[in-house]
């Protein structure tokens, strides 16, 4: 029954409904959930072998829960991380789940532009193989993504919406980077 509960709050939560200080500060539920954010991606993600991406989206749980306890470190509500993090990570895992099935549409659609952009030919026509549904779908769910971080982010440390949503716009753009940087020489 508590598990069903837990499900509920991380459904409302990506409804804005919750608060994430109503999920238990459970070491354990944030282990799991975290562990599941970082399945669901290697799951769900077509691109890479799965040693390759179960590296990637173990840097990138690892540098979110970092960031978002130096951020509540940093507003002296370090106390709040275990609950914050807990819902970051269960509403990133419900809405990639969500994702899931236009990644792999999508992920052919981008590498299709990008091939027809690098061939010397490309006179700027939509290159075949082009379906923009999914890549529309992609876009909407992580905006929504970034919402729902900036809504629990919000409630965390009390700041003004649009504040938190710069946050964690700000902190996408560093880890994206920080990931690209350290394992970009490791696969090259």
């Amino acid at each position: 029954m508590q598990l069903l509960s837990t499900f509920r709050s991380f459904i409302n939560l990506c409804l804005f409904r919750e608060r994430p200080e109503n999920l238990p500060a459970s070491e354990t539920l944030l282990l799991g959930v975290a562990a599941f954010y970082v399945l669901v991606q290697v799951i769900s993600q077509p691109l890479s072998d799965l040693p390759t991406k179960f590296l990637i989206f173990s840097a990138n749980a690892l540098l979110l829960g970092a960031v978002w306890f130096f951020i509540l470190r940093l507003r002296q509500l370090a106390a709040r991380w275990k609950q914050t993090a807990t819902a970051m990570f269960g509403s990133l895992a419900l809405t990639n789940l969500l994702a899931w099935p236009f990644n792999s549409d999508a992920t052919e659609s981008v590498l299709a532009v990008q091939s027809a952009m690098s061939d010397p030919a490309f006179a700027g026509d939509s290159p075949a193989g082009l379906f923009m549904g999914p890549v529309l779908a992609i876009t909407a769910i992580f905006v929504w993504q970034l919402s729902i971080q900036a809504s629990i982010l919000r409630q965390a440390i009390q700041v003004h919406p649009a504040f938190s949503f710069i946050i964690v716009i700000g902190y996408t753009l560093v880890i994206s980077v920080v990931l690209s940087g350290l394992l970009g020489p490791i696969f090259r």
